[in-house]
């Protein structure tokens, strides 16, 4: 690994790896080689290319991310709730509807609807309220813990 590129050190997400480093030090190649596998999805700085626009509601967005499984909907479904996108829930998330924030949960969800094994997130959480972040990164580590997660976070934990 790179000196310029090294994992935050967090006791509250030990199964959730956030890089830090400065620009230019190769955090974007390490999570897109982190992913490089089939169905691990990498999730940039702007998250509109990852949502389907195919649903007119947030809803059928991220459900559609969990295929037929009733088990991981239940799951990604309380997680939206717990993380305060069920308010947003009926809202068009293809039509300019939502926030940054809510665009980037929205996105999140629906690629953990999937199961993935690998997840990749590039900045994109800096969309988010600090507090809703953190939560973000605790329900993902507690609740996917079947899923590797690594994060670039240039805000501070």
């Amino acid at each position: 690994m790179d000196a310029a590129l090294h994992p935050i050190e967090s006791a509250t997400f030990p199964s959730l790896e956030v890089l830090g480093g400065d620009n230019f030090s190769g955090r974007t190649a390490s999570l897109k080689d982190f992913t490089k596998e089939k169905n691990n999805p990498y999730l940039g700085p702007d998250v509109k290319p990852a949502i389907t626009g195919f649903f007119e509601s947030v809803e059928n967005e991220i459900r559609f991310g969990c295929g037929q499984n009733a088990e991981r909907w239940k799951i990604i479904s309380e997680v939206a709730e717990e993380l305060g996108l069920s308010d947003a829930w009926h809202q068009n998330p293809f039509k300019r509807e939502l926030s940054g924030g809510q665009e980037c949960l929205v996105a999140i969800l629906a690629k953990l609807g999937a199961a993935p094994k690998r997840l990749a997130l590039d900045v994109c959480v800096e969309h988010l309220h600090s507090p809703i972040r953190l939560r973000l990164y605790d329900l993902i580590a507690s609740r996917f813990p079947a899923t590797s997660c690594k994060v670039v976070d240039n805000r501070s934990l």
